[in-house]
């Protein structure tokens, strides 16, 4: 019987490893907003017609040093991007959204969830339903920290929320910036101090109302 586990274990893992890549599960911190970034300008320099006149073994020098990024680092950052990368931001949004439903202070509000690949920098919209206007500020920061947590891969957060069919809400937060919210510290300083981390920010409830009203359809 150990013999016969031991060798099913043996098929199972072979047959893993030669499954095709779009079959094997992705960890959606398997690269970083700006590995992945850098990864698809990699690709968008490859097909850059002057890139295709350098002979194939020069062309990763040549495009190092047009980034201004260390050889070796590109082809870490490359190396990884041909195993990963292809379902990332997918896993990415996947993640995201488990996150975020599964959480006990906007779990029930949140709406929608969506990561955008745009040209190698990875934008994630979030849409949620607020029905009370002291608790906006403390809503935008855990969404802001959950999904700046589970998807990686997002560089950029773009956030709204609905009352009804009216946009209440909208906000840009840079991940780096999501990272620095305290969840634990949320309810003290959501309203002061993480507010501020926020770009471009619209509150109905505050005379600056959200100019788009796109987003709130029921």
């Amino acid at each position: 019987m150990a013999r016969f586990l031991t060798l099913l274990a043996l098929c199972l893992s072979l047959l893993a490893a030669a499954a095709p890549k779009s079959l094997l599960a992705v960890e959606p911190d398997a690269m970083s907003a700006d590995e992945y970034k850098l990864y698809r300008e990699y690709q968008a320099a490859l097909e850059d017609e002057r890139v295709k006149k350098i002979k194939p073994k020069r062309r990763m020098r040549a495009i190092a040093r047009n980034f201004g990024v260390p050889l070796k680092k590109l082809a870490r950052v490359v190396k990884k991007g041909e195993q990963v990368a292809d379902g990332l931001v997918e896993a990415n949004q996947a993640a995201a959204l488990k996150a975020l439903k599964s959480h006990p202070k906007v779990g029930s509000l949140i709406r929608d969830l969506e990561l955008v690949d745009q040209g190698g920098v990875v934008v994630a919209y979030v849409n949620w339903v607020n029905s009370d206007k002291d608790r906006l500020a403390q809503e935008a920061a855990y969404v802001a920290r959950i999904v700046a947590e589970a998807a990686p891969v997002a560089h950029l957060l773009a956030l709204w929320s609905c009352n009804g069919t009216v946009k209440v809400f909208t906000a840009k937060i840079r991940s780096s910036a999501a990272a620095r919210i305290r969840e634990e510290r949320v309810e003290d300083f959501a309203a002061t101090r993480y507010l501020r981390l926020f770009e471009d920010v619209h509150n109905a409830f505050a005379g600056n109302p959200p100019k788009d009203q796109k987003g709130c359809s029921e």
